[in-house]
């Protein structure tokens, strides 16, 4: 059964790792820019005149202005108004006046930045930054930082670039949240409990044909599904009947309404589970799972050793293979060390695995230590980690600020120069979600004292 808790840490990480800061950067951006690209300074009073183009009428509708292009269009001159030299002595005799050069194009145009930026380009060819100066005026204060991007852009431009951010957006989401059910908040329960599926293909329904069971069965369509699972597994109606009665299909059947903070576990004693650290002796039962984060809080509360920062690890592993923190182990006291040098392992899974004693040292960096808790996430090579890795990243992060709220999270691979492997998991914009920063830098870890220090500025 799924809870909110759960649920909400899912949406969380699926806004973090589908892009959807950048996708409200973009798409706010582009609202702006198109803002700018309708707007005007023109209109206020009638006859009044910026960088050469007048206003016809008084409007507070930037599109209802009518503006006339002049002769006096700030650094056009040379190009709008005529050289009729060559030909002057000709004209002076068809009028019977005295021609000079002078500008001989009316236009009339929109008072909006793009209808000015339009009818300028069909009498001239200014530059980027003559135009760039022209529509700094034209276009309201409010919209000065767009002013560049007017220039060079229009509308359809503008347009088709929203349309890109929502549609990148849109299908890493669904990638992400994948197609089960068709139902995207149905889809995301089932990707923090996913027992209907479960029930289904311990039954015989291959998993590519259970989102066609559970559909059937959330629209009360259950003969449907009988006769669906029937021909699928070939097993007697009875057996279907009495299976699918057991499926949970609602979304309260599904959700667990207990309280979100509510502990589910029972008084734990973590001194006892740390003091069984061995070194390269260690007992495989030794690492077990820390099922909860409230378990993983009061893990760090304890630990006897002065900490105050994390660093994650990647460790690339094959397709057909899942590492876990005896795997690590074995492999280090081969070749002579003391044991995984890891403090946590976060499988494939999400599950988060003990490593070495937080009251040990860790023996991943030279530099770092001292004052850190080491955490690796093995990871397919080529290939980011899982969604559920993602998840209890940030479950660990938040536990970490909870116990250490001056706390620094570093990235092995990107920040300290520790490792050679992509951790798999944005770290960075964690931090950003988490709306924390690291005031020490990352070429040596920093005890408490030293930290403070750091974030008032003394590095």
């Amino acid at each position: 059964m799924s809870n909110l808790r759960a649920i909400n840490s899912k949406l969380k990480s699926l806004g973090i790792t589908s892009g959807f800061d950048t996708l409200a950067k973009e798409t706010s951006s582009i609202a702006s820019a198109v803002q700018a690209l309708n707007s005007s300074s023109l209109g206020s009073t009638i006859n009044e005149s910026i960088s050469g183009v007048q206003s016809l009428n008084t409007t507070k509708d930037p599109s209802k202005g009518v503006t006339i292009l002049t002769e006096n269009i700030t650094g056009l001159q040379s190009q709008i108004v005529k050289d009729v030299s060559s030909s002057k002595s000709a004209l002076d005799a068809i009028t019977g006046a005295t021609v000079n050069d002078g500008f001989l194009d009316m236009v009339i145009a929109s008072g909006t930045a793009e209808g000015v930026k339009t009818a300028i380009n069909t009498i001239a060819t200014p530059s980027d930054k003559e135009l760039d100066g022209i529509l700094s005026n034209v276009v309201p204060k409010q919209y000065a930082g767009q002013v560049t991007e007017l220039v060079t852009k229009n509308f359809t431009q503008f347009s088709n670039e929203f349309a890109s951010s929502v549609t990148g957006f849109t299908s890493s989401f669904s990638n992400l949240v994948g197609s089960i059910t068709g139902n995207v908040l149905q889809d995301i329960i089932l990707q923090t409990d996913n027992t209907p599926v479960s029930i289904l293909e311990n039954f015989g329904v291959p998993i590519d044909r259970t989102g066609e069971v559970l559909v059937l069965l959330q629209n009360d369509k259950f003969n449907d599904a009988v006769k669906l699972v029937e021909s699928i597994t070939k097993k007697p109606t009875e057996e279907v009947e009495r299976l699918l009665s057991t499926v949970p299909t609602s979304l309260s059947d599904q959700i667990d309404s207990r309280e979100a903070g509510k502990s589910s576990t029972g008084v734990y004693d973590v001194s006892s589970k740390n003091n069984k650290w061995q070194g390269s002796s260690t007992p495989a039962d030794y690492f077990d799972i820390i099922a909860t984060k409230e378990q993983l809080q009061i893990e760090m509360i304890k630990c006897s050793r002065e900490v105050t920062e994390l660093i994650f690890f990647g460790h690339e592993t094959t397709a057909d293979q899942i590492l876990t923190a005896p795997d690590i182990h074995d492999t280090y006291n081969e070749d002579g060390n003391d044991g995984i040098p890891f403090h946590f392992v976060v499988l494939p899974n999400g599950n988060l695995q003990r490593g070495r004693s937080l009251g040990k040292e860790g023996t991943y960096s030279t530099t770092h230590k001292k004052y850190s808790i080491g955490i690796v996430i093995p990871h397919v090579i080529g290939a980011p980690a899982t969604l559920k890795q993602g998840e209890t990243v940030r479950n660990i992060m938040e536990a970490f600020y909870e116990v250490w709220p001056g706390g620094q999270v570093f990235d092995a691979e990107r920040d300290t120069g520790d490792s050679e492997v992509t951790v798999g998991v944005p770290i960075d914009s964690l931090l950003a979600a988490l709306k924390k920063e690291n005031y020490g830098n990352s070429s040596r870890s920093y005890s408490n004292a030293q930290l403070i220090s750091a974030a008032q500025g003394n590095i």
